[in-house]
């Protein structure tokens, strides 16, 4: 029963250190102090292109290859990266928007949210250095809410 449950914490803790992360970036002060699945889901199937304070949204992500992209299109959005592809052709051919940007790495994917106003994007890990303007937010324990990391 003991080496079942050091098992067991073995295996939840190797989960939480896979944790995938969000990251927010705003010139001023976070657009948002809290996000939730929901609306990360709008954002990227794009039924939501503005922020609660009227400012465009620009959505980044890496690549759909990646584990880190995997991982969030299987939890976040119910899709693997064929269906969300196939999603995107069909919403792109009936002019109903445009896909969020691919990036090829993290650090592509911070450049260009630092850069962006209002960018939203999926990277795998935090920094080592955070530069200010950048707001990252992690999965809590039930895996619905994100919650902002202090830098």
């Amino acid at each position: 029963m003991i080496i079942r449950i050091f098992f067991l914490l073995i295996f939840l803790n190797q989960a939480h250190a896979n944790s995938k992360y969000i990251v927010l970036s705003s010139t001023e002060a976070p657009v948002i102090e809290r996000i939730d699945t929901d609306d990360l889901r709008d954002i990227y199937l794009g039924n939501r292109i503005f922020w609660k304070n009227g400012k465009r949204i620009f959505p980044s992500h890496i690549e759909k290859s990646s584990d880190t992209m995997k991982y969030f299109l299987n939890k976040v959005l119910s899709m693997n990266p064929r269906q969300y592809n196939k999603y995107w052709r069909r919403r792109l051919f009936s002019g109903k928007g445009h896909p969020p940007i691919e990036l090829e790495n993290d650090n592509k994917t911070l450049d260009y949210v630092k850069k962006t106003n209002g960018a939203l994007g999926l990277v795998d890990k935090v920094p080592r250095v955070v530069d200010k303007g950048l707001y990252f937010f992690q999965p809590s324990t039930d895996g619905y809410t994100l919650k902002k990391i202090k830098n």
